[in-house]
């Protein structure tokens, strides 16, 4: 590939109160907290520039934020809906590039536009059409940078959030991150930024300016990346994702932390069942099946377990994410926060099983399903349930 990079990043500040207001006219201009509204101790998911500007922050006990901002609106958080605006997102950024990166659920985009120029025009002006297109057709105002890799390009959206524009052409990365603060600089740890803070390295241009042996005395095996970083180097891909491949989430906020093995595995099951009976309806399996979890002292794990061939039945799913979550959960401290997440989907398997027992077992599977699905269509989707995901 001759000539710079151009990677675009698109951000939606606040997304969930941004999609909130889309469906709501009359959250605009007002402070909105969205969080679980079933206890006091619930956990802030997000909130408006408006709370944010009278202390409220993610994380924060709803309690002590409804006492920081009293004419806040709280609302409940609704994923599944938010998932939807996201895949809107993508099929409208899809016609200006093929390459496309959606790395979470809360309005993050980035576009490799490099070799569109003669296509689409300048890489600014691509960022422009896709910015006025979000406003035009989803009423989402975003904020763009146009930059010569991801890293610099993420940066330069937290400098114009939460509406703006910046643009940073190849050659200035350094010049550009140098007198900005540490903070802003994505991949840093906790403890990295302690370590820089006790040598009064409060700006990325002082980091700089350290060698990697340097470095390495304080941020030990580190030092490499966080060298790059704060010159402007990032070697890191765009990964395009196809519209079957979009990340489907589902999420579950706990009022309280909570430890007990079962009760996770209950809420694992719950949402296994929600995704299971989307996939079943899409006519779509999924080979990957992801956990994520956050503790009440802000860690947050990963893991994650595949399928080759693909499943579609809660009950695989949930063999899948309970793998998952037995190498996420290794903390005795509370969980806050769980997601189980599906990514690389696929259409079902039409191969049989060369074994009779199993091919007679999946077809046993297959008609239980069918059958529960029939029943949920009929009666309501909480008619019928497996007893794992009672409480």
């Amino acid at each position: 590939m001759s000539g710079p990079r151009s990677v675009i990043h698109i951000n939606i500040t606040n997304f969930s109160v941004e999609v909130e207001r889309v469906c709501d006219s009359t959250l605009r201009g007002r402070a909105v907290i969205v969080a679980p509204l079933a206890s006091s101790r619930s956990l802030v998911y997000d909130m408006s520039k408006e709370a944010y500007a009278e202390g409220v922050r993610k994380g924060m006990a709803l309690g002590r934020a409804r006492g920081l901002c009293r004419k806040a609106v709280m609302v409940t958080p609704r994923f599944d809906m938010y998932g939807r605006a996201v895949r809107a997102i993508f099929e409208k950024v899809l016609d200006f590039s093929p390459l496309v990166e959606m790395p979470d659920n809360n309005g993050h985009v980035f576009v490799d536009v490099t070799g569109c120029r003669r296509l689409m025009g300048s890489p600014a002006d691509i960022a422009s059409q896709i910015s006025k297109r979000l406003h035009n057709e989803l009423r989402l105002h975003p904020s763009w940078a146009v930059a010569p890799n991801k890293l610099v390009a993420k940066v330069a959206v937290r400098m114009v959030n939460p509406v703006g524009e910046c643009i940073v052409a190849a050659g200035e990365e350094a010049s550009f991150l140098a007198p900005l603060s540490i903070h802003l600089l994505p991949g840093l740890l906790a403890a990295d930024l302690v370590s820089l803070r006790e040598f009064h390295l409060g700006q990325i241009g002082q980091a700089a300016q350290l060698s990697k042996a340097q470095l390495a005395v304080l941020v030990g095996g580190r030092a490499k990346c966080i060298y790059e970083a704060v010159r402007g180097v990032d070697h890191s891909l765009v990964k395009p994702v196809q519209r079957s491949e979009c990340v489907a989430q589902y999420e579950q906020i706990f009022a309280t932390p909570v430890n007990e093995r079962k009760r996770l595995e209950r809420t694992i099951f719950q949402l296994a069942a929600q995704a299971g009976r989307q996939l079943r309806s899409r006519q779509l399996a999924v080979r990957r099946v992801g956990v994520f979890l956050e503790y009440k002292d802000g860690v947050q794990i990963v893991r994650q377990a595949s399928d080759k061939l693909g499943c579609c039945y809660d009950t695989q799913i949930f063999a899948l994410a309970q793998t998952a979550f037995t190498l996420a959960w290794r903390r005795p401290v509370g969980i806050t926060r769980l997601v189980v997440r599906l990514d690389r989907f696929t259409k079902p398997s039409c191969q049989h099983s060369l074994f009779a027992e199993v091919e007679k077992r999946g077809q046993r599977q297959k008609r239980l399903f069918d059958a529960l699905d029939t029943v949920r269509m009929r009666c309501g989707e909480k008619s019928i349930a497996f007893g794992k995901g009672l409480h």
